[in-house]
């Protein structure tokens, strides 16, 4: 559950180190929200979440043994989010290119119809050695 990771994260993590080493001693550990000099924020909060490396590893065992029970859900996880993950890819593929299709049938067909416009406007040129004027 989130809260059990929660706790695994908070034991696993040595703060104290932590500021000691990076912060050369120039910080407190924080172990609330709120700083301690804070209004009303000088209680302190129990229990505890110190480091315990050994708790942590305890812990992280008792949530592998209950998913060796046969509770283990990624196979369904997976097959439901690859099944509808692929329909929906399917289904989106297919309206684009029925739409797309669409579209690009209604812009050749303007475009033809403007050409026709272009052509009947632009006078007939004469044909090569027949006089241009008969009358």
């Amino acid at each position: 559950s989130d809260i059990e990771v929660r706790k695994l994260i908070m034991h696993s993590i040595d703060k104290s180190r932590i500021v000691q080493e990076e912060l050369y001693g120039q910080a407190q550990v924080a172990d609330s929200m709120f700083p301690k000099d804070a209004p009303y924020c000088d209680i302190s909060l129990t229990p505890r979440w110190d480091y315990d490396l050994q708790k942590a590893k305890l812990m992280n065992c008792q949530s592998q043994t209950v998913a060796a029970d046969g509770e283990d859900d990624l196979p369904l996880i997976l097959g439901l989010t690859l099944g509808i993950g692929a329909l929906l890819m399917l289904a989106i593929g297919a309206a684009c290119f029925f739409f797309g299709r669409r579209r690009g049938y209604a812009d050749l067909d303007k475009e033809q119809k403007a050409r026709r416009k272009q052509e009947l406007s632009q006078p007939v040129a004469a044909a090569v050695g027949t006089p241009e004027n008969t009358a």
